[in-house]
């Protein structure tokens, strides 16, 4: 990639933390090997969804390790016309929550 060329971003990759079939160790290698610099790492979550605090650290311990720039993200959907989000507590950690 050139200096000039624009970042090249996909920033809705899932992962086995839900329904995705690579890891969080697989999916970043295999994002920069196309040359994307920046990866939203972004896996389905409900309000009992228990492994965000684990996502959320090895998210943020991938960070130190590689050139890209990861945000932690959180998907979830919007359950109702008031605007009540099917997310934890813990979403207000990530870097993005994407609403579906």
């Amino acid at each position: 990639m050139s200096p000039s060329a624009p970042p090249v971003q996909d920033l809705h990759v899932h992962s086995t933390f839900s329904d995705g079939k690579g890891t969080l160790a697989e999916n970043i290698p295999a994002a920069a090997s196309v040359g994307v610099t920046t990866l939203g790492l972004v896996d389905h979550v409900r309000r009992d969804t228990a492994w965000v605090p684990r996502f959320l650290v090895e998210v943020d311990a991938r960070r130190a390790a590689t050139p890209l720039r990861l945000l932690a993200g959180l998907e979830a959907k919007l359950l109702d016309a008031e605007g009540t989000v099917d997310a934890p507590e813990e979403a207000h950690d990530a870097d993005f929550v994407a609403i579906a």
